[in-house]
């Protein structure tokens, strides 16, 4: 029993450290993370979403911290359901980067 525990015990440990690796990956989280995914929006500017890459679709956005949008994908807003139950705040974090990113 203890053995199992174990080993039980040491499965969680290597599931949370790959979650982590996926985590900082933002590019992964954009394309895959969620569902609806971010990039099914954020490609193409479906409903009025900015679309990476294009600096002037992001308007006031781009005077907001990380902090602020992270906050503003986790409840939602417009069209954009909320996110924050379906990625955790690292994962969002990691695709608003990945999102900001392209816009340099």
């Amino acid at each position: 029993m203890k053995k199992s525990l174990a080993l039980l015990g040491a499965a969680a440990l290597v599931m949370a450290g790959s979650m982590s690796a996926h985590a900082a990956d933002g590019e992964s989280v954009y394309k895959g993370g969620t569902v609806p995914t971010c990039a099914s929006c954020h490609d193409f500017g479906a409903a009025e979403s900015p679309r990476v890459g294009h600096p002037g679709d992001w308007g006031e956005r781009l005077d907001k911290s990380v902090d602020e949008l992270v906050e503003t994908v986790k409840g939602g807003q417009g069209a954009m359901p909320p996110m924050g139950h379906q990625a955790s705040d690292e994962e969002i974090r990691a695709a608003v980067e990945y999102m900001l990113g392209t816009l340099e």
